[in-house]
C-alpha cells in the first residue's frame, strides 16, 4: 500500500511540532498530501440572548481561543510550506475530543498514515485514561505513527524493527515498515514465543517432560517465520526472522532498546471490551514503553 495522504495531529506543543517534522519528511518522500488537524474541545455555543452575562463572557473566551487556534494552525501550515515547497498542505480545525476528531478526519480523507506526538504522561491519570496518542492508535483505521526522536532523514527510517506474531495485523505492520525504511536501511523482524507452562517449562523440560511440546511450538514459529520472509521477498525486501522466547511486549521493547532502532512496527487486532481495557494489547505496551517512534498497523477488515 502506498502513502497518498498523511494526517498529522497538532496541539501546538513541542511534541506535536516534532510529529509535524516526521509527517512532512514522510509526505515529501512519498509525494503525499498533508493535512494538519487541530481538535478544539471547547466550541463556543450559539448566540443566546437569554443567557447571563457570565455565560456570554465564557462564550467570548471560547471564541477567542478558537480564533487563536486558527491563527496558530495557519502559521504552522505556512512555515511547513516554506520548508517543503511543492508539498500540498491543508488544515482542519474541528470541535470535539482530539482522538475522535483525528481518527474521523483520517477516515474521511482515506489517509494511509496518521502521525501524532506524545507527552508520555504516566501515573494514575495515564492508567485510567491513556494518552491521546494511544487512543488515536486504537481508533485510526490504517497506520498510526507515534513520533519520538529526530525526524527520519529524507522521510525514511534507518533502523526498523518489526514485531510479528504471523497474523494479518503483523503482515500489515511488515508492509508499513517496508514502505518507511530507507532502501539501504536495516529491517529486522522478531517473534516472541512463550511456552504454555511459563517459568515452569525450563524445570520440567530438564527431566524430559513437555520437550516435544516445546519443539512443536518452535517448529510452528519457524514455519511462520518462513512465510514472513517469503512475504517480504514478494515486496522486494530480504529479511530474516529472529525467534526469541519471552513475553511479547517485554521482549519487543528489550530488542528495540538494545538494537538502537529508530522505528518499531507492530500490528494490532483492534480487540475491544473489558479484557483489552484492563490488560491492554501488545501494541499498546510497545507504544508506552519504547523510546523510539512506533508505527501501529491495524489488521485489514475481514469479509
Amino acid at each position: 500500500m502506498g502513502i497518498a495522504r498523511v494526517v498529522a495531529a497538532t496541539d501546538f506543543s513541542p511534541e506535536a511540532d516534532l510529529a509535524l517534522t516526521h509527517a512532512v519528511a514522510i509526505a515529501q518522500r512519498h509525494g503525499a498530501a498533508l493535512t494538519l488537524v487541530f481538535a478544539e474541545p471547547d466550541a463556543p455555543p450559539e448566540k443566546d440572548t437569554s443567557r447571563s452575562a457570565t455565560a456570554e463572557q465564557f462564550a467570548a473566551m471560547a471564541a477567542a481561543e478558537i480564533a487563536e487556534a486558527q491563527r496558530q494552525l495557519a502559521r504552522r501550515a505556512e512555515d511547513l510550506r516554506a520548508r517543503a515547497p511543492g508539498l500540498v498542505i491543508e488544515t482542519v480545525l474541528r470541535p470535539g475530543a482530539p482522538d475522535e476528531v483525528i481518527a474521523d478526519v483520517a477516515a474521511e480523507l482515506g489517509a494511509q498514515l496518521t502521525v501524532v506526538g506524545t507527552h508520555d504522561h504516566h501515573g494514575l491519570r495515564h492508567f485510567f485514561r491513556g494518552s491521546v496518542a494511544e487512543r488515536v492508535v486504537k481508533r485510526t483505521p490504517e497506520w498510526s505513527l507515534v513520533a519520538r526522536g529526530p525526524a527520519p532523514p529524507a522521510g525514511a527510517f534507518a533502523r526498523v524493527l518489526v514485531a510479528t506474531d504471523f497474523s494479518d495485523a503483523a503482515q500489515a505492520a511488515l508492509r508499513a515498515a517496508i514502505a518507511l525504511v530507507a532502501p539501504d536501511g536495516v529491517l529486522d523482524v522478531v517473534h516472541a514465543w512463550q511456552h504454555p507452562l511459563g517459568l515452569w517449562s525450563s524445570v520440567i523440560e530438564k527431566v524430559g517432560a513437555f520437550a516435544a511440546l516445546r519443539d512443536a511450538i518452535i517448529a510452528k514459529a519457524s514455519a511462520g517465520a518462513k512465510q514472513v520472509t517469503d512475504d517480504a521477498a514478494a515486496l522486494g525486501r530480504t529479511i530474516a526472522v529472529e525467534l526469541r522466547q519471552g513475553v511479547p511486549g517485554t521482549t519487543i521493547s528489550h530488542v528495540a532498546a538494545s538494537g538502537n532502532y529508530d522505528l518499531v512496527a507492530v500490528g494490532t487486532h483492534g480487540h475491544r471490551g473489558m479484557r483489552r481495557l484492563l490488560l491492554g494489547s501488545v501494541a499498546e505496551g510497545v507504544v508506552r514503553s519504547t523510546a523510539c517512534s512506533v508505527l501501529v498497523a491495524h489488521a485489514p477488515p475481514r469479509a
